[in-house]
C-alpha cells in the first residue's frame, strides 16, 4: 500500500494542475497553435464617383503574442489607436496609444454605458485599464473585470460556455445592470456561424446587429484565414446590411 499511495497521489496532483491551466490570450481569442501574430484584413465594396461599385482592400487589426501566447500589442488601424500589454503588479495591463499623438492618452474607447468615474482618485500612469479574472475548473475564463487607471470600475463581462468549450454567451455589466448580451452560435463542428448582440432596457430587449459567416477557409493549424460576414444593423429602427470579405495573415512560432 505505501507503494500504491505516492503514486496515487502524484495522479492526482497532476491532473488537478493540468486541470487548472488557465487560458491563454490566444486560446480565448479561439487561435489552434502557437501564435505569433494575426493580421486582418477587409474587403468590402464602396461606390466611387461614378455612382458605380468597386472593391477597397484594407488592413483593420493586428494582434500580437508572446511565446506564452499572452497579448502584447493590440492595433485598431482603422479607428488609430493601440493597446500595449503588459503585467504590472501581477495584472494584465493596457496602456492605450494614439496614432495622432503617440504616448497621450485619450482613455478607454466609450462604450454605450459608462466609463467608470473619471473624478475618483488620481490615475495611474503606469496603464489605462487593468484587468482580473476568474475562471472555471477548467481554466476558462468566466468573468472578466475592467478598471480605470484610477481605480473605478470600466466594465465587467460574464462568459458561458457550451459542453465542446465555445464561448456561446457574454453578458455585460456595468455595476449590476446588464446592459449588452452577446450571443455565438455554433454549429456540429465547432465553426461559429452566427452572431447577435441584445440590449435589455426598459422597453424591452433590442437586436442591434445580427452577423452570419460563411465560406470559411483555413490554414493547417485550423484557424480560419478567410470569411465572409453578413452583417444586418437595426439600430434606429432601420435596417440596413452590409457583406465583408475579411482575410488574415497568421504568423507561428
Amino acid at each position: 500500500m505505501r507503494l500504491i499511495f505516492p503514486v496515487f497521489l502524484v495522479v492526482i496532483l497532476f491532473g488537478s494542475s493540468f486541470a487548472q491551466k488557465k487560458m491563454t490570450d490566444a486560446e480565448f481569442a479561439g487561435l489552434r497553435g502557437k501564435v505569433k501574430s494575426v493580421v486582418e484584413n477587409a474587403e468590402f465594396n464602396v461606390p466611387n464617383q461614378a455612382g458605380s461599385l468597386e472593391k477597397k482592400n484594407e488592413k483593420v487589426q493586428e494582434w500580437q503574442y508572446d511565446n506564452h501566447q499572452a497579448l502584447t500589442t493590440d492595433i485598431n488601424w482603422g479607428a488609430g489607436d493601440k493597446e500595449n500589454y503588459s503585467l504590472i503588479d501581477g495584472y494584465k495591463t493596457y496602456k492605450y496609444e494614439s496614432f495622432d499623438v503617440p504616448g497621450v492618452y485619450k482613455g478607454p474607447v466609450a462604450a454605450a454605458f459608462g466609463r467608470g468615474d473619471l473624478n475618483k482618485n488620481p490615475p495611474d500612469p503606469r496603464f489605462s485599464v487593468k484587468f482580473e479574472y476568474k475562471y472555471d475548473g477548467k481554466g476558462r475564463i468566466t468573468e472578466e473585470i475592467r478598471y480605470m487607471s484610477n481605480g473605478s470600475l470600466l466594465m465587467r463581462f460574464v462568459h458561458q460556455y457550451d459542453s465542446r468549450g465555445n464561448n456561446i454567451e457574454t453578458k455585460s455589466y456595468f455595476n449590476d445592470i446588464v446592459r449588452r448580451i452577446d450571443r455565438n452560435y455554433f454549429d456540429e463542428k465547432g465553426q461559429l456561424f452566427l452572431y447577435t448582440d441584445e440590449y435589455p432596457g426598459d422597453r424591452g430587449t433590442t437586436n442591434r446587429v445580427i452577423r452570419r459567416y460563411s465560406d470559411y477557409r483555413f490554414d493547417s493549424k485550423g484557424n480560419w484565414i478567410e470569411r465572409v460576414e453578413t452583417t444586418v444593423n437595426t439600430n434606429d429602427e432601420s435596417l440596413y446590411e452590409t457583406v465583408i470579405r475579411r482575410f488574415r495573415t497568421i504568423v507561428y512560432y
